[in-house]
C-alpha cells in the first residue's frame, strides 16, 4: 500500500508493511429486501432442493391463484436443479423457478377450468379460487390478497362473500373499480384521447382534462361506498371539484388540489350527466353533439 502525503517533495511517499484489522466485534447481518422475505420467508432456511419445493409451493400458491399441484413443483424444482448443478448460488437458482412461472399461462390468464367444457348442459359452480379472482380482478383490477386466498384455500369464502366484499370496497385498491369499471360504463376513459380545438377551447388542459376526469371517479366511488341509490348518478345535487374544476363550473368555496364535496343548490347541474367529463366525450372537438349525447 502506498499513500500519498502532502509536505516535502523528497519525502512525500510512506510505504506501508503489513496492517492488522480487528472486528466488527458484534456485526449486523445485511438487512434483506421486503421482496426477499416474502419469497424466502422470515427466518433464512436450508440451502437444499427440500427448501427449493417450499419457496415454489409458497410462491406459486399465490401466483397461480390456486393451490400449485405437485407435478408442477416438481417440474419447476428441476429448473433449480439445473441452475444449482451450473454454479449458480441458490437465490439464482430459485430465481429461475420464479421465472418459469411468471411466463406460465396459469400466472398470466386468470384460467377457470371446466370439467366438460363442450358440454353445454353441464352447469358447474365457479370454484373459490375463482370466485376469489374474479372479486379481486372486477374490484380491484390486482390479484387476491393473503385473506382472500386464506379463505378460498379453506372452502370458506362463500361464506364469508358480503364482509368480503365491504372489505375490499373499503380499500383504497377500491378505487380501481371506478377508473376502470366506472371509466369504461361512463366512457370517461375516452377523455384522455378526447381532441378539443385549442383555438375555440383554450381552458381545455391537460390539467383541466384530469381534474374532470377525477371528478367523476370520485362520485362514481361516494355512491359505491356509502351505498346510495345507483338513480344518484343522474339526480345527484352534489358533486366533487378542486380549485381549477371550481372555477371552470363557476362555483364558489373551494381552493387547493384536493376534491372536495360542493353542493349544486342554484345550478342546472344535475349527476354525472352534466359533468364535464361526460359532456366533453359526447363532445365533437369544435363542438357539442346531441346524437352522442342522446345516445
Amino acid at each position: 500500500m502506498i499513500i500519498t502525503l502532502k509536505g516535502n517533495p523528497g519525502r512525500n511517499r510512506l510505504f506501508v508493511t503489513p496492517i492488522e484489522i480487528e472486528g466488527p466485534f458484534q456485526p449486523k447481518a445485511d438487512r434483506l429486501p421486503p421482496s426477499h422475505t416474502a419469497i424466502f420467508g422470515k427466518v433464512p432456511g436450508n440451502r437444499d432442493l427440500r427448501t427449493a419445493k417450499r419457496t415454489i409451493r409458497r410462491f406459486g400458491n399465490r401466483a397461480f391463484r390456486r393451490p400449485i399441484k405437485p407435478d408442477e413443483v416438481k417440474r419447476l424444482v428441476k429448473f433449480v436443479q439445473l441452475s444449482l448443478n451450473r454454479g449458480d448460488g441458490f437465490e439464482m437458482a430459485i430465481k429461475q423457478a420464479l421465472r418459469a412461472m411468471l411466463v406460465s399461462p396459469h400466472f398470466l390468464f386468470r384460467i377457470e377450468w371446466q370439467p366438460e367444457p363442450n358440454n353445454p348442459k353441464r352447469v358447474e359452480a365457479v370454484t373459490e379460487y375463482a370466485l376469489a379472482s374474479r372479486l379481486s380482478y372486477f374490484l380491484w383490477s390486482s390479484m387476491p390478497d393473503n385473506e382472500l386466498l386464506s379463505l378460498a384455500f379453506k372452502g370458506e369464502l362463500r361464506k364469508q362473500l358480503k364482509p368480503q366484499i365491504m372489505r375490499m370496497l373499503a380499500d383504497p385498491k377500491a378505487n380501481e373499480l371506478a377508473r376502470n369499471f366506472g371509466g369504461q360504463w361512463l366512457e370517461t376513459r375516452n377523455l384522455q384521447v378526447h381532441e378539443a380545438n385549442g383555438e375555440k377551447f383554450p381552458e381545455f388542459t391537460p390539467k383541466l382534462r384530469d381534474a374532470m376526469a377525477h371528478e367523476t371517479e370520485e362520485f362514481f366511488l361516494h355512491v359505491m361506498r356509502k351505498n346510495r341509490p345507483v338513480t344518484e348518478f343522474l339526480t345527484a345535487d352534489h358533486t366533487f371539484v378542486n380549485e381549477p374544476l371550481e372555477k371552470y363550473y363557476d362555483l364558489k368555496g373551494v381552493s387547493g388540489q384536493d376534491f372536495q364535496r360542493v353542493s349544486l343548490a342554484g345550478t342546472p347541474r344535475r349527476g354525472v350527466l352534466t359533468h364535464a367529463s361526460v359532456l366533453t366525450v359526447t363532445s365533437d372537438p369544435t363542438r357539442t353533439s346531441p346524437v352522442k349525447r342522446g345516445k
